[in-house]
């Protein structure tokens, strides 16, 4: 069949229904962007609407790819499924990815056939989506920072580096967008949208794939995760600053007293102040440390306590 200067290399009409079971109306049965039979010299925009006219598949990508147009009978995939190694990707488009790539066209069909062709446990189809995306976004692609489906060792890579190698962010999430946040998570240093940094949740025995870890206490001192990260507390420590009180009690006894006795503070201020105490073990430099004062240093029997006019004095402006 030819359109003006353009043919394809296909088969009668009957042959199609009787044989091979494909449309004889769509050059392309199964919407996978390969055309039924063998490859097509001189592809152009006449042969592109053409086929356009007859595949909604094609209608909906709304982009052209210069180059010939491959077949299913040159690459020896089946006409009529559209993912014939079954990775995720359609066969059309998995070929179109690996000419970004710039891999040889000779391995093409053994790559369309492999589910995994590099053995590096990622599925092709993962890999091709996340190149797609690289490609698109040119930092990572000019740095080389992309995955491939010949390149067996950028499973053990950490292009984020969060912690977590590419092979261990595909097994944990294998849609490859946990938070569905327009940034797949061998990019994304918050794989969880929690505020905290994977890098961050990994160093302190959280999941970086648990959103709800954030808000929870991991060292049980009153405070949650993401507060203790976001002020400069430890969320594996109760007593940050080892003065003798936890951390939640002592941040609620200093924002308490500094609102006693500076009332035109804005709250901001206050947190802001009582956050400096809170992680200042001896904050008026007595070598007794807060927590001690705080609760009551003993001294020949008799429990003293800070007064406010003490406190008052020893605030640093």
């Amino acid at each position: 069949m030819c359109i003006g200067n353009n043919c394809f290399i296909t088969y009668s009409d009957g042959a199609e229904v009787l044989k091979y079971g494909t449309n004889p109306l769509n050059p392309d049965t199964d919407g996978d962007l390969l055309v039924d039979g063998h490859n097509v010299t001189g592809w152009s925009e006449v042969s592109w609407s053409y086929v356009k006219k007859y595949s909604d598949v094609y209608a909906k990508l709304n982009r052209t790819w210069e180059g010939a147009m491959i077949g299913e009978r040159s690459m020896g995939t089946d006409p009529r499924i559209r993912d014939t190694d079954g990775d995720g990707v359609p066969d059309g488009y998995e070929v179109q990815n690996l000419s970004m790539l710039g891999i040889p066209q000779g391995d093409w069909a053994a790559i369309l056939h492999a589910w995994d062709y590099d053995g590096d446990g990622i599925p092709d189809g993962y890999e091709l989506r996340m190149a797609y995306w690289a490609h698109g976004h040119g930092d990572w692609w000019d740095k080389g920072e992309y995955l491939n489906v010949t390149n067996p060792d950028d499973a053990s890579e950490d292009f984020d580096s969060d912690g977590l190698t590419n092979l261990q962010e595909y097994q944990r999430d294998p849609s490859g967008d946990y938070d569905h946040g327009g940034i797949p998570d061998i990019y994304d240093t918050d794989d969880d949208n929690d505020s905290i940094p994977t890098s961050v949740e990994i160093q302190n025995h959280l999941n970086p794939y648990n959103p709800r870890d954030a808000l929870g206490d991991l060292d049980h001192d009153g405070l949650n995760n993401s507060f203790e990260y976001h002020h400069g507390l430890n969320m594996q420590d109760p007593d940050t600053d080892h003065d003798g009180i936890n951390d939640g009690a002592e941040l609620s006894y200093w924002e308490s007293r500094l609102a006693e006795i500076h009332t035109d503070w804005t709250s901001g201020q206050i947190l802001n102040m009582s956050l400096n105490y809170t992680l200042n073990p001896d904050m008026d430099g007595d070598n007794i440390t807060d927590g001690k004062e705080i609760k009551g240093y003993k001294v020949k029997n008799h429990h003293r306590r800070i007064s406010s006019n003490e406190l008052d004095s020893l605030i640093l402006y």
